[in-house]
């Protein structure tokens, strides 16, 4: 069973095998209530408290739930990539997705749909923090070490705006 809070509170998420449930704080009540595939294995409000993210590492998919709109989702689907974690940007508007193996990294843009794929990322790949990647105190950029062509590390910066 996965818990987390939303960012001011006011909101609890709990994931259990292939359900994710949304309950609000002071009366416990249950405001959401959605099913999966398969179980899920991450689960993560967005940073400014409106969308919650659910991964499901087995599928290689995450989706994305409006707290507010109950119809509204989006489906973020790796295929034969794999996916080992899935989580948010600081903008709140993009998604960073971890291939199996580290093989990339990919960002994955609510706004305009667009997508960045990243390839030979050196990031941990796991949750355990930030190891490989930060973002600039405006939430706009994201620096990355990479492995180039050469087996050179260097860093790159990606544009969320």
């Amino acid at each position: 069973m996965v818990k987390y809070q939303s960012v001011n509170g006011d909101l609890v998420a709990v994931a259990k095998n292939f359900e994710v449930f949304i309950y609000e704080t002071n009366t416990l009540s249950r405001i959401n209530h959605y099913q999966f595939t398969d179980v899920v294995s991450h689960l993560e409000w967005s940073p400014d408290g409106i969308y919650i993210l659910v991964g499901i590492a087995k599928r290689a998919q995450a989706f994305v739930k409006s707290v507010s709109d109950k119809d509204w989702q989006c489906k973020i689907d790796e295929g034969l990539a794999g996916m080992i974690n899935c989580f948010w940007a600081p903008t709140s508007r993009h998604i960073v997705t971890v291939a199996e193996f580290n093989l990339r990294m990919t960002v994955w843009s609510m706004v305009d749909k667009s997508v960045q794929y990243i390839n030979n990322p050196k990031h941990s790949g796991n949750s355990e923090g930030s190891k490989g990647y930060c973002f600039s105190p405006n939430k706009l950029i994201m620096a990355l070490i990479e492995k180039n062509e050469e087996s050179k590390d260097l860093v790159s910066l990606y544009d969320l705006s």
